[in-house]
């Protein structure tokens, strides 16, 4: 450490637009932790700067030719002054940097071009630009919000923005700028949260919903692709920027700290900063916490896997008893890993290896015989579909299956499951089958689909058993008496993905894809070659979307059947309160 503070360092500003030099000094910097990293940059910006009249020299020159490359940067300019940017930078980075993000935060029209500019730079001198970057956004000399009008700063709104298209575009260390966030919400500062929220949509490509439209938020309900197809995602996502955050973030399990600090922050402007900040400033800011939360769990939920997720973050009741959060946010935190752990119905299933294989395989067996029967009956010239008389009703079917006791739970189930899920497929074989399609293979398939529900329901009462046992405690008691404790934790447990299909929003992606579909086809710019390439991406994205958009179907109906079969129970004791009143 003493060897580079005090000769590497200084000695690096006396050499001469060496690149390779500056290379080789960050393969021995790079294993230290960012903390002593810093200190070292700070030793040489300030005290080995003044105490060596050399580098002193040199620091003023560079000033003095950074001033002059900066007056002519634009975006006509930009290739040959960012070569001259980036010699300056092998020389003194820190002193570069301060002046460019010094006429950054003052002219925001410099950002993009300033960011296309520092493709020259080394991999210590972006390092170094963290520094400076968080150097000044920490300055106490700085005013984080206007003395006119209460807001955000503008030098502040610049400084997010060209940290979030810096860290974008070019592979930077983000491990120094998450803890700094972090260190300054443990304070109870949450100006920097727009540093996250920059970070967050630049690299991952989410947006927050605050301004969100009304087809956005229909296709937030839906599976992944198609929130990034037409809900939150800005445009195509950036892979590699989104695995370096994601990897970033896993470190140190700073995403569950993050979460945590982003959830504890709103209770402190609403109950602490609210004295001494305007109205006005203290909602913005409560809704800037949620808008960053609901960023950061967009983004953890869809580069995660959901083990590796359940595994990290805290429990419910943890998160309310041991860190004080809201029961809202701790179940926001938490919501994707109740449904896991009730999918385990299918593991579950799988223990009945000869029932679930005799069963699969009938269910193969029957898809081929519809298309059989389908087929030829089109081709039958005398084809009629039966009457309302050949066919058997869905009561008698209900009254001979015998796979339940509970014939209510047996019509939700088939009903939701079978009419719904499989997309009509039952009604077309009784309409197409004729005397090759029986009434023993619609009762195989049925009771098929009725062995998952109940396994299914099986799992996700445990999990909301349990969950109701491990939070009752933690509800205040004014509310255990208003609501029941069962439906309260039923209403936070659920997202709008497991009670709605969003169809429509589905239809316009679709629809939107075709369009697409048909420019490229039509293009008179793109070559055969890369339209069939296109073509084929389009196709294969559509194809994706039906079958997430199928997927959620059957998700949906499974949870729609478990709430008929529960609904009295959930509503009981409302409903004996409500008599009482």
């Amino acid at each position: 450490m003493d060897i580079v503070d005090e000769i590497i360092l200084p000695g690096l500003s006396l050499s001469e637009f060496n690149s390779g030099l500056s290379e080789e000094v960050w393969t021995l910097l790079q294993f230290f932790p960012y903390t002593w990293r810093y200190r070292l940059y700070g030793h040489w910006k300030f005290s080995n700067t003044v105490r060596h009249p050399e580098v002193n020299i040199v620091r003023g020159k560079v000033l003095g030719r950074t001033k002059y490359v900066l007056k002519r940067l634009s975006k006509e300019t930009v290739r040959v002054m960012g070569r001259q940017l980036g010699k300056l930078c092998h020389i003194h980075p820190i002193t570069v940097f301060d002046y460019l993000l010094s006429q950054v935060q003052t002219f925001d029209n410099l950002i993009q071009p300033v960011v296309e500019s520092l493709k020259f730079l080394t991999n210590l001198e972006f390092d170094i630009l963290t520094y400076c970057i968080i150097e000044q956004l920490a300055s106490p000399d700085k005013q984080q919000l206007k003395a006119s009008d209460g807001k955000l700063s503008p030098w502040l709104q610049a400084l997010a923005t060209l940290v979030g298209v810096v860290y974008k575009k070019y592979n930077v260390e983000l491990a120094g700028m998450l803890n700094y966030v972090m260190n300054q919400l443990k304070n109870e500062k949450s100006f920097d949260l727009l540093v996250l929220r920059e970070v967050i949509q630049n690299m991952a490509c989410i947006e927050g919903v605050a301004g969100a439209t009304a087809d956005q938020l229909e296709a937030l309900g839906g599976g992944e692709l198609l929130r990034q197809e037409a809900g939150s995602f800005t445009n195509a996502r950036n892979k590699r920027a989104s695995a370096r955050l994601r990897d970033a973030v896993l470190t140190g399990d700073i995403a569950v700290g993050l979460c945590i600090l982003i959830a504890q922050q709103r209770e402190c402007v609403v109950y602490h900063e609210s004295s001494r900040l305007p109205l006005k400033l203290v909602g913005e800011m409560v809704d800037q916490c949620r808008d960053t939360l609901l960023q950061l769990g967009t983004f953890l939920w869809s580069n995660v896997r959901t083990d590796d997720y359940a595994q990290r973050i805290p429990p419910a009741v943890s998160l309310i008893q041991d860190y004080h959060l809201r029961v809202d946010a701790a179940m926001y935190l938490t919501r994707p890993t109740y449904l896991t752990k009730a999918g385990c119905f299918e593991s579950l299933i799988c223990r009945f290896k000869p029932e679930s294989c005799l069963l699969m395989l009938i269910e193969d067996e029957i898809n081929n015989s519809y298309e059989a029967a389908k087929r030829s009956m089109k081709s039958d010239s005398d084809n009629k579909k039966m009457d309302t008389q050949q066919k058997v009703s869905f009561s008698d079917l209900i009254s001979t299956s015998e796979s339940h006791n509970d014939k209510y739970l047996v019509l939700s189930v088939l009903w939701e499951m079978t009419f719904h899920g499989s997309q009509g497929k039952i009604l077309g074989m009784w309409e197409w089958g004729g005397d090759d399609v029986h009434k023993s293979i619609f009762l195989v398939i049925a009771q098929f689909y009725l062995l998952q529900f109940i396994f299914f329901k099986s799992a996700f009462d445990d999990v909301i058993s349990k969950l109701v046992n491990e939070l009752e405690p933690c509800i205040p008691p004014h509310v255990c008496r208003d609501i029941p404790i069962r439906l309260f934790v039923v209403f936070w447990m659920l997202s709008s993905y497991d009670i709605e299909v969003p169809t429509a929003a589905y239809e316009r992606a679709i629809e939107n894809i075709r369009r697409q579909m048909k420019e490229a086809a039509e293009s008179p710019v793109m070559s055969k070659s890369k339209r069939l390439k296109e073509d084929e991406r389009l196709r294969g994205l559509e194809a994706k979307l039906r079958d997430e958009e199928k997927r959620q179907t059957e998700h949906v109906a499974r949870v729609r059947a478990w709430i008929n079969s529960v609904k009295d129970d959930l509503f009981e004791a409302g409903r004996e309160l409500f008599i009482e009143l």
